[in-house]
Formats: structure tokens, sequence, C-alpha cells
């Protein structure tokens, strides 16, 4: 999972650089599936404070290049 959630967030990161928002809030979805499944316990204990950064960051991005009418953006924060 810790590499899954990896990929999705540089793949996010890269599209929305790219200026390919709507396909970077996608991935941001991606990301926060992957969260759904890790369980608490010790998986989540070694990853939590690089989810934090990340969840951090997939966030101001999403703060800065989607709409705030938009579905990925509300279903994201909404996650979060």
């Amino acid at each position: 999972m810790k590499t899954a959630l990896r990929i999705a967030f540089e793949g996010a990161v890269q599209l929305f650089e790219a200026g390919e928002n709507g396909s970077g809030g996608d991935l941001c979805l991606l990301y926060c599936n992957g969260l759904d499944e890790i369980e608490s316990g010790e998986e989540y204990e070694q990853m939590v404070k690089t989810i934090h950064e990340q969840v951090a960051k997939l966030h101001m991005l999403t703060l800065t290049n989607l709409p705030q009418d938009q579905p990925e953006r509300d279903q994201f924060e909404k996650v979060i």
C-alpha cells in the first residue's frame, strides 16, 4: 500500500504541475481510497508522518488548482 500511495501522490503532483487539474484531482481521490485501505495499527504508525505530508501537499494543490465547486475537490476535502 505504501508504494501505491506514493505512486498516486507523485502522479497527482505531476498532473497538477502539467495543468491537468481534473486528472490530478482524480488521483487525489484514488490516494484517499488507498488511505481507506490502511487500518490503524502498525502500517499506519510507520507511515503517519509521510501520509500527513502528502495529504497536506495534495490539499494545497486542490485548493490552488481546482475551482471551489469542482466535484473532485469537494470529494477530496470531505475525505480529509
